[in-house]
């Protein structure tokens, strides 16, 4: 933990969690626990990140079914932020969860996990949209 505190790490999990939402057909996102599985769970930027998952174990095993795993990985994010000082919009419960893995195509993965992250030395390209593992830290 970052100084004794895990929000940074639930904060991570949450944004990684939503991160994989696709408009282009509405599959992805933090809607149905998904983070859980493969691919996602094993994708370079979602690394360590069962972890976050790991703390969160005791909450879902004494609440079980009351909270879906979708759920509690959002809700623990809303809290961390609240608990370091941000306003948040609140917190609107009821996804459910998924209990295997969905069939969605990712793409290949030399394609979306290629190792030309930005490094400062070039231009980025419009649209600024994450086409590859990395782009959210630039």
């Amino acid at each position: 933990a970052d100084y004794g505190h895990y929000g940074p790490l639930f904060i991570r999990m949450t944004w990684h969690s939503a991160g994989t939402y696709r408009i282009s057909d509405g599959r992805g996102g933090g809607g149905a626990g998904m983070q859980r599985f493969a691919p996602l769970n094993s994708w370079p930027d979602n690394g360590n990140l069962d972890k976050a998952r790991r703390l969160l174990w005791p909450i879902k095993q004494k609440y079980g079914r009351k909270i879906s795993w979708a759920d509690l990985m959002i809700l623990a994010g809303n809290v961390a932020m609240e608990s370091m000082g941000f306003k948040t919009a609140g917190f609107s419960g009821g996804r459910a969860d998924v209990y295997e893995p969905d069939e969605t195509y990712w793409g290949t993965e030399t394609e979306w996990l290629a190792d030309n992250r930005y490094t400062g030395d070039r231009e980025l390209e419009n649209p600024l949209g994450a086409v590859q593992m990395g782009l959210i830290y630039v």
